[in-house]
Parts: C-alpha cells; structure tokens; sequence
C-alpha cells in the first residue's frame, strides 16, 4: 500500500512539472518583440507618410514595369502560358510586404527557378508547375520555422555553382532560339544546340531584326546609365542635373521603353504581325482555388505519387535555390545589418504557399527588378 501510495504522489509531481514546464517557457516569451520580429510590417507602418508613398509608388511602378515583361518571359521558359508569369506578382508582392525585413527585394518568378519546373510542365502541364510552387514554399516554410536554414551549408558549393552555370547556359541558348524565330520543345542544352544547328535556315528575319535591335537598345540605356544620377550634384549646374536625372530615368526605365516600343510595332501590324507574339493572355484574375494534387495531361493521368516522380530531384532543389537566392540578397542589400534568415525563409516560404492558390509559378528574390528597386528610391517593403 505504501509503495502505491509513493508512486502516485511521484505520478502527481511529475503530472505538476510537466504541465507547469510549458506554462514556464511560455512566460518568458516577450510576445511584443516577437510580433514585431516576425510580423515587420507591424514596425513600420505606423510610421509611414505620405512622401514615403509616394517614393515606393514611384519604385513600384518602375519595377512592375520590367516585372510584366518578364513574367511574360519567364513563362515562356518554363513553358507556361503568358498568365502564369503574371499571376506570379500577384499574391507575392503583398505577403512579402507583410512578413519580408528587406525593404529593396522584389519578389517573383526568377529565370532559373523557371528552367527547373520546364521539365515537369511539359511532362505533366500547368498544374505541375502549381503543385511544385505549394510544396517548395511548405518545404521552405518548415525550415524557416524549424530554424534549420543552416543545413543549406552542407550542400557543396562547386555542385551548386555548376548547376546554376548550366542553367544559365541552357537559357542563353533557348533565348537564342526565341531571337532566331525558331520552334522548339526541347528542354536541354544538347537538344536546344540540335535545335539551332539544324534549322538555322529557317531563321525568321524580322525576329531576329527586333531581337536584337532591342538587346543593343538595352545595353546602350544601361550604359548611358553612368552619366545620371537620381540626386542633385553640387558640381553639377541646374540644367545639368535635370538631365542627368531624365538619363537615369532611362537608365531605370530601359525594360518598359522597350516593352512599349515592341508591344506599339506589334498592334501595328496586328492584323499579320511579321514576328512571333506571346499571343492571347487571359484577361481576368486568377481564380482562388487550393492545388491540386492530381492532373490530367495530354490524355494522362498522373496521382499525386507519378507527379512527385515527375519531379525528381527539382523538388529539393527548388526550395534550395529559392533559399540560396533570397539569403544572397538579403545580405547584398543589408549593407551591414544584421539579416534574420529565419524571418526570410519564413516570408518566402509563405509566398510560394499562398501563390499556389492564385496559379502562381514558384517565386524567389529577383536581383534585376531589387535592383532597380534599390535605385528608384524605395524605402518600405
């Protein structure tokens, strides 16, 4: 009687300690720090003026600018339709605002994150593009919470610098295509040289005329970008620095004049237009709707178990570059602040995860749009 009578008192003091255990932990956690460490809008939207609306509003539009077009492209890599792209900046750019601690980064499809669903879509269509950007974004999301963004450390660097050189190649040489005016399904750097070797005869003039006039476009706006500036210089005379800002502003601009430029010369000719177009874009918003976890393609099914088969290795790589990507310029746009790779990974992940419901293709910090970004002035996320 006596040993029941201790192990019951010893059953209550353990029962005690363990329901008083939490109570404690969960008493020293100062909840107000915490909202505004994980919730940085919460910061600094109290503080927010009109002037500074005004700024992001200029830097908004500028980036939305070269987003559109790029989209639009990115789709094409991934061998989406045009929506797809655009559906992209939809949901992000507010999440991010949200819950993302760098003011400069712009949050979208990216071409490298495009390459690596190319093989998927064309297997298994749009929705495998959709499922991919769900389960990335719960991937990322569940490293973030867990803290585990160190791991990434572990993967070794010359296989990751190899695998992203080899993207860059095979976009390079399917751009090439898309500027000779050929047609190609193939989806590898061997495939894309046969592709160009073989029907370089049939080489569309006017395609490669326009692509590449607005290539050298490109580059002499981005050169001339040097002799502006976007703030007043006091060695500068007043006339001068009203051009140097009409210079930059070309500078920042370069994407949308040509965007402009092409899309005038294509409604133009729109009725037997000499060049290639992206062709009918849906006009509506996405529908909100959850991923599904099951296609039909082509006349295939697939289950969820043949999509992630389907997926292969893309599935952990795309979270990983998503990660590899944010973190880099994060850091680059710090300039020497403290970066919570934690609160990144968490405002990513959670990107992805809400942009699988609005059709969205998997996202990640875009250098080129933070950079312009950066140099239009904005200054809140």
């Amino acid at each position: 009687m006596m040993g029941t009578k201790e192990n019951a008192q010893l059953n209550c003091r353990t029962t005690n300690s363990v329901s008083v255990f939490p109570k404690r932990v969960l008493s020293k956690i100062n909840y107000k720090k915490l909202v505004r460490q994980r919730l940085p809008i919460t910061t600094w939207l109290p503080q927010y003026t009109f002037s500074t609306f005004v700024q992001d509003l200029i830097a908004g539009l500028t980036v939305a600018m070269v987003e559109i077009p790029q989209g639009i492209a990115y789709a094409a890599i991934a061998g989406l339709p045009p929506q797809y792209g655009l559906f992209s900046g939809l949901a992000d750019g507010f999440i991010y605002a949200i819950l993302g601690g760098c003011k400069d980064i712009n949050v979208g499809p990216g071409s490298l994150l495009s390459l690596l669903i190319q093989s998927s879509v064309l297997q298994a269509g749009p929705q495998a593009a959709i499922l991919l950007t769900f389960l990335s974004g719960v991937i990322v999301l569940a490293l973030g919470i867990m803290q585990l963004g160190f791991l990434i450390n572990f993967f070794s660097y010359p296989v990751i610098t190899g695998f992203i050189n080899s993207g860059v190649i095979q976009i390079f040489l399917g751009q090439v295509i898309n500027i000779l005016g050929l047609t190609s399904k193939s989806n590898g750097v061997i495939d894309n040289c046969s592709t160009i070797v073989n029907q370089i005869y049939e080489t569309r003039k006017w395609d490669t005329i326009l692509g590449v006039t607005s290539l050298v476009a490109l580059l002499v706006l981005k050169g001339v970008g040097v002799f502006g500036t976007l703030h007043d210089r006091p060695d500068w005379s007043k006339r001068r620095n009203l051009l140097g800002k009409f210079i930059f502003g070309l500078y920042l601009a370069r994407s949308a004049i040509i965007l402009v430029i092409g899309t005038s010369i294509a409604y133009y000719f729109r009725e037997d237009p000499p060049f290639k177009t992206a062709g009918q874009v849906a006009d509506s918003f996405p529908t909100l709707q959850a991923p599904s976890f099951s296609t039909t393609f082509n006349g295939t099914y697939y289950s969820f178990g043949d999509l992630l088969s389907v997926f292969n290795i893309t599935l952990m790589f795309i979270p990983l570059i998503s990660i590899l990507e944010e973190l880099t310029l994060s850091k680059t746009f710090s300039k020497g602040k403290r970066i919570d790779g934690t609160q990144e990974m968490i405002a990513i992940g959670f990107c992805n995860l809400v942009g699988s419901f609005v059709g969205s293709m998997p996202v990640t910090g875009s250098f080129s749009r933070s950079t312009i970004n950066h140099a239009s002035g904005v200054k809140t996320v």
